[in-house]
């Protein structure tokens, strides 16, 4: 039995070569693997190429008679707003979408002051101006305020005219005819 084990655990010449050749063959890929695809992987993608579409320019040749006369027209720009710095952030938001705004103070929790957002909200609907609410619980709000106009305790309304000129002042609880009415009369 002896000769039998030794037998099988020799392994032949030829083997062995096949052996080591498959070995450095999986050793071959693996380094291929390793160094040339996966810098691949990683090299950056080609950048997109943008297509700009080509428009055709036709150019008319005018007569030295009627060159005079031919004028292009430019289109002409929106007018550059300028606002008040120092007035409140929600009123400048407002005043920049419509020239007169109707803007109520009030105090989120205050009693009655609910009702008259709910009324300046209308009569600005109705004089179709801009609104805005300023809650003088805000301290920049209340700063702000307080560098514009004298005295002012919510609810009270304010109807403000670009760039940020107080027009009127209405205090205490205003129904919406009364906004309405006072946000046209000072409508340009």
């Amino acid at each position: 039995m002896r000769a039998d084990t030794t037998s099988m655990s020799q392994i032949s010449p030829k083997m062995r070569i096949v052996a080591g050749a498959g070995l450095g063959l999986i050793v071959l890929l693996a380094a291929f693997k390793l160094l040339v695809l996966s810098h691949k992987s990683q090299a950056s993608p080609p950048a997109p190429v943008v297509h700009h579409p080509v428009t055709a320019v036709h150019r008319r040749t005018v007569p030295a008679d009627k060159a005079a006369t031919h004028v292009h027209h430019a289109k002409p720009s929106a007018p550059k707003i300028h606002l008040d710095p120092s007035l409140p952030v929600p009123l400048r938001l407002a005043l920049l979408q419509s020239r007169v705004v109707v803007a109520v103070l009030y105090a989120p929790d205050a009693p009655g002051d609910a009702a008259a957002v709910s009324e300046a909200r209308e009569g600005a609907h109705d004089a179709h101006v801009g609104f805005a609410m300023l809650d003088v619980l805000n301290e920049a709000t209340a700063r702000a305020l307080a560098q514009e106009v004298d005295g002012v305790s919510d609810p009270t309304v304010l109807v403000v005219r670009r760039p940020g000129t107080v027009a009127m002042r209405l205090d205490g609880y205003v129904d919406a005819d009364v906004v309405a009415q006072a946000a046209a009369d000072t409508q340009p």
